[in-house]
């Protein structure tokens, strides 16, 4: 029997610029590319539905989605994918994960659940117990559960529970974007940069610390969200020189002109900014958590999250510049090109909806 599959549904929980965001950009433009038509299910209009609406078939957007609970929203999921005949449901973020799932269930279509990096587990506080418990029943009517880093991989079997059968490894992967990456350094100060939304878990006021009495670098922040007034105050108040803010910048490329990529956070997926600044051949210092550990090779450091590591890490990384800057280059290209990945996810969506028929 011939199995059609034509029509993906990404289902996310909030359309403003994130991780889970740009992952859903990188595979609408692939799957676009490669005759298929894709649909979203998001919150409300923002950067995601506007960075891809020249090529979206249909967008649904309703505030139901951003409740923990809504057996109405989950109807209304489930109408989605019957009459636009979803062939497959691909949800990203936790609520977004309950709601396309039992919707593509009602409906009688297969689902993927992709990890951005098991929120339950470390931003469930108290309630992380059960959050966990909640994903692993939700497994049960997962076709697949994708996990975007080794890390996701090993979490959710050995930590959640969840039927290796179910799980599968594919890295983030996104499009060559960089023209003309730089390797070498010929300025006097070194110019980092750090691209992250302002919130939990990220820790920008530890990046801030650590940077500012090494008058030798400047660090740019470019990203907004609630921690982003503080942070302006707090270095307003210190009197901090080398740290610059830039607030949110929609689709910001602009890693040429900064020399070490910087992200400091309690936890992570793959981290789709970091994966642009290899693109652009900039050595990376990256807190050791989540698959962070994967995007190094000889290309800078993971650092626990204390300044005197995160400041070494950083002096590490200027004194064997030209080196790190090159092998960030060599390890995008091989691993982390979609353009090299791209076939194995199409195979992976395609083996899914087929043993699911």
């Amino acid at each position: 029997m011939i199995i059609s599959v034509k029509k993906f549904l990404f289902v996310v929980t909030k359309s403003s610029i994130g991780g889970a965001q740009m992952f859903i950009v990188e595979q609408t433009k692939m799957l676009v590319e490669n005759g298929h038509e894709v649909f979203l299910i998001t919150n409300k209009d923002g950067w995601l539905t506007q960075k891809l609406i020249h090529i979206l078939k249909n967008v649904y957007v309703h505030r139901g989605i951003e409740k923990l609970t809504s057996p109405s929203f989950c109807y209304k999921v489930y109408k989605f994918v019957k009459l636009n005949k979803i062939d497959l449901v691909i949800c990203n973020s936790a609520n977004a994960g309950l709601y396309g799932r039992v919707g593509a269930f009602l409906a009688n279509k297969p689902s993927i659940y992709v990890s951005h990096g098991w929120s339950s587990l470390y931003n469930g506080g108290k309630l992380a117990f059960l959050y966990n418990f909640i994903e692993y029943l939700l497994s049960f009517i997962s076709n697949s559960i994708l996990c975007v880093s080794k890390n996701d991989y090993a979490t959710a079997v050995n930590k959640l529970g969840i039927n290796s059968n179910k799980c599968s490894y594919i890295p983030n992967a996104i499009s060559s974007v960089s023209i003309n990456p730089a390797n070498s350094n010929s300025n006097l100060k070194f110019k980092l940069v750090t691209v992250c939304r302002l919130d939990h878990p990220k820790l920008p006021f530890l990046l801030v610390n650590s940077v500012k009495e090494m008058s030798d670098f400047d660090l740019t922040i470019v990203g907004g969200g609630p921690l982003l007034n503080d942070l302006k105050k707090y270095i307003y108040k210190n009197d901090i020189s080398n740290v610059k803010l830039l607030g949110e910048l929609n689709d910001f490329s602009d890693y040429s002109n900064f020399d070490i990529f910087c992200l400091i956070s309690k936890s992570e997926g793959l981290p789709i900014s970091a994966i642009e600044a290899m693109s652009f051949s900039l050595p990376l210092v990256l807190s050791n958590v989540g698959g962070c550990l994967e995007l190094i090779n000889n290309n800078g450091f993971v650092v626990s999250n204390d300044i005197d590591s995160i400041q070494d890490a950083i002096r590490k990384c200027s004194l064997e510049y030209s080196k790190f800057s090159l092998n960030s280059l060599i390890h995008f290209n091989n691993n982390f090109n979609i353009n090299k990945l791209s076939q194995r996810y199409l195979d992976y969506y395609i083996n899914v909806v087929k043993k699911s028929a």
